[in-house]
């Protein structure tokens, strides 16, 4: 009997008993060093332009600037959406809510 009682008592304490986890430390890291007020230089870095990378990312920036329009016509939308939205949950606000999304 005593020696069910004290088994009993040992499962129960182990069962109490947290896992050791190592905690993550809370000294400063790497980038926490840098001092934010410091001037980021404006150095462009010299070397040979790949002329095919240079005219895909003209195309997409050229992309983007076509999309703009688009965007804001999307985004005044949107706007109006929320700005005339009632209650939650209702119908214009389901609206409003999946033109935010």
């Amino acid at each position: 009997m005593r020696s069910l009682s004290m088994l009993l008592i040992s499962a129960v304490m182990a069962g109490c008993s947290m896992p050791v986890v190592p905690e993550p430390s809370l000294a400063p890291r790497t980038a926490e060093a840098i001092d934010p007020r410091l001037p980021i230089p404006d150095e462009t870095p010299a070397g040979s332009v790949d002329q095919a990378l240079a005219n895909r990312l003209a195309a997409l920036v050229g992309e983007v600037r076509a999309a703009v329009p688009a965007f804001e016509a999307r985004e005044a939308e949107t706007r109006r959406l929320a700005n005339a939205a009632g209650p939650a949950a209702s119908e214009s606000w389901i609206a409003a809510e999946l033109s935010l999304s």
